[in-house]
């Protein structure tokens, strides 16, 4: 098991607070390999994410952007419902918890990811890079779709070849995972409205309560018979005025599926 004061040791950092760039630097190096092999090493189990716990004690930021991890047994939920497929994408990915679990049981799947945190992505990165993954990153803002950086991970013979890119292919996903920032509060544009994720809803989401503009995103990155699976608040269920509005349209186009296997 790898703690706090190992991952400093072996990223080579003295404060956790200097993790995050270093990491950087490191994967954007060519030492990628040997810090990989480093903690291998230590740990060899890479079905669950070893950056949980210190991300959230070290790095989150809780109160502005709502950084909380998925528990262990909604992430496994999750993963069943949504069952095998071949593109799989993870909206609000964070350092990777979710995505990780998709690949546990999806591993010859392609991934597409988006996160916002400057301090989260190169966890990310590390997280799907060390296991060998084919992926597509979108570090910005989902919402707005301002991007600060673009990456492609490749497929290599142990380890993901990591690049900046300077454009992402236009493709759809066969499941969607999302646990995005509760009510979280937004900018939306009036503009908005002619975008493809949001048109056929007529409305946006409130200022103060982001959760349908998450969902919608998300909703617009599946295939036609794709499939999602998005934890939000239960006030997501009720709440009325624009809420309500594109709540009864996600019903018109029977959008959401009723499973025996949970409570609806």
């Amino acid at each position: 098991m790898i703690d706090i004061q190992k991952i400093n040791e072996l990223i080579g950092v003295d404060e956790s607070f200097k993790a995050s760039d270093r990491l950087y630097k490191l994967l954007m190096s060519d030492g990628k390999d040997e810090l990989f092999k480093s903690f291998l090493a230590i740990e060899s189990d890479l079905t669950y994410d070893w950056f949980t716990d210190y991300y959230q004690e070290e790095h989150s930021d809780r109160k502005k952007n709502k950084q909380d991890f998925t528990p262990d047994g909604v992430v496994e939920l999750v993963n069943q419902l949504l069952g095998s497929s071949k593109v799989i994408a993870d909206i609000c990915a964070g350092t990777g918890g979710l995505t990780i679990k998709r690949w546990s049981t999806n591993r010859d799947s392609s991934f597409y990811c988006e996160e916002f945190s400057d301090r989260a992505m190169p966890f990310l990165l590390f997280n799907l890079a060390i296991r060998n993954i084919n992926a597509y990153i979108f570090h910005g803002d989902s919402l707005s779709r301002k991007v600060k950086h673009l990456y492609k991970l490749s497929k290599q013979e142990q380890f993901s070849k990591i690049e900046l890119v300077d454009e992402l292919p236009e493709s759809k996903a066969d499941t969607v995972v999302m646990n995005p920032p509760y009510s979280f509060t937004w900018q939306p544009d009036s503009k908005m409205l002619e975008q493809e994720r949001f048109k056929q809803f007529e409305v946006l989401a409130p200022k103060s309560k982001a959760d349908y503009a998450f969902l919608l995103e998300g909703y617009n990155r599946l295939s036609d018979d794709g499939t999602m699976a998005i934890i939000l608040p239960h006030g997501v269920l009720f709440r009325g005025q624009a809420e309500g509005k594109i709540r009864e349209r996600l019903i018109e186009l029977q959008c959401i599926r009723c499973s025996n296997r949970i409570t609806c």
